[in-house]
């Protein structure tokens, strides 16, 4: 399972947004020195990278930023998303229907995860739910982070209130629920 540069380089760059140059180092110095040696000098974003980088990214907000909780993994993909769908992209995302971010949900997904698949079921106004399967080594920093990322899209297309939780996780798939006020 292989992650795509784009979505490590957002955390990167969210880390470092909400925390600080000093908060990024910080995580950066708390993974293994293998998982440094692929971020570093840069992340490019079209390359793919082994799930294990963006999974010990995940372990290190948790371990440095999030006292020892999953929770800032969330914070941090909501401001990755805006990151990843900001500047151009943000005036087509505003533009759809949600209907049409639903039927896409697996094309983003595999835009950056080389396996797996993502269907958003169950929906109507202001509800969905989600189940992502087939992917391998998720740990759930890296779920909470996709979470978290749902959650920014919908604000980004214009949602006054989102919330995206989990339901049920495993290192393989994850069911999501989002709730939304337009």
């Amino acid at each position: 399972m292989q992650i795509r540069g784009a979505g490590i380089k957002s955390l990167l760059q969210s880390i470092e947004r909400v925390h600080g140059r000093e908060g990024l180092e910080a995580v950066k110095a708390a993974v293994p020195q293998h998982i440094r040696d692929q971020i570093d000098p840069r992340v490019l974003p079209v390359q793919w990278y082994p799930v294990e980088v963006s999974a010990s990214l995940q372990v290190g907000v948790r371990d440095v930023l999030g006292g020892g909780r999953w929770e800032e993994a969330h914070r941090l993909g909501v401001a990755a998303a805006k990151i990843d769908f900001g500047g151009i992209y943000r005036v087509f995302v505003r533009a759809v229907p949600y209907e049409t971010i639903w039927d896409r949900a697996n094309r983003i997904w595999t835009q950056y995860n080389s396996q797996g698949t993502a269907e958003w079921t169950d929906r109507r106004e202001g509800y969905a739910r989600s189940l992502i399967r087939g992917a391998s080594g998720y740990n759930m920093g890296l779920w909470k982070s996709v979470a978290g990322r749902t959650e920014g899209l919908l604000q980004l297309a214009g949602c006054r209130a989102a919330a995206v939780t989990i339901l049920e996780a495993s290192n393989t798939y994850c069911r999501l629920e989002a709730m939304w006020l337009t």
